[in-house]
């Protein structure tokens, strides 16, 4: 929740790319909460398809994260930061 209100901030002031990654890591801060039991779950029932796909979200949340930080510091400076695509893929 606090991401989402953190990217409409964003947008307000005129930060946009900003804005869409903090929408990225509001769905990050859910792949979170809910990535180790959906990886212990998988594992139990011994469902390679969701282990593999629990594994992708870790790799995605480790980018996200490189670029959270980088973000961090031009928002200081209420600059915008220049970036790519970012998929946000339902869960």
């Amino acid at each position: 929740m606090k991401y989402q209100i953190y990217a409409d901030m964003a947008e307000k002031e005129g930060l946009p790319n900003i804005a869409r990654l903090f929408k990225a890591m509001a769905k990050l801060f859910k792949i979170e909460e809910m990535h180790p039991a959906h990886e212990v779950v998988a594992e139990l029932l011994e469902e390679k398809g969701a282990v593999r796909s629990t594994h992708y979200e870790l790799e995605v949340e480790k980018s996200h994260a490189v670029m959270f930080t980088d973000a961090n510091k031009t928002v200081m400076d209420k600059q915008d930061i220049e970036i790519g695509i970012i998929q946000i893929c339902d869960i």
